[in-house]
């Protein structure tokens, strides 16, 4: 009986230590998943920055004269 309570102590462990390699891994990839979210929001105000950008100068070049 002690060696089969050794070895559920040690598949306790073991258990603790993938749960917590995994819930780090989970943590890693919500973080990885915030970083795409946030450089996509960002790229998407750039494009829309640099367009309202570029309508403006067009409409500046329309009131010069030719």
């Amino acid at each position: 009986l002690d060696v089969a309570a050794e070895e559920d102590a040690a598949a306790e462990v073991q258990i603790q230590a993938l749960g917590q390699q995994l819930n780090a891994a989970l943590a890693r990839a919500a973080q990885e998943q915030r970083l795409r979210v946030q450089a996509e929001a960002a790229r998407a105000d750039a494009e829309e920055a640099l367009r309202l950008e570029r309508e403006r100068i067009s409409e500046l070049e329309t009131c010069l004269p030719d």
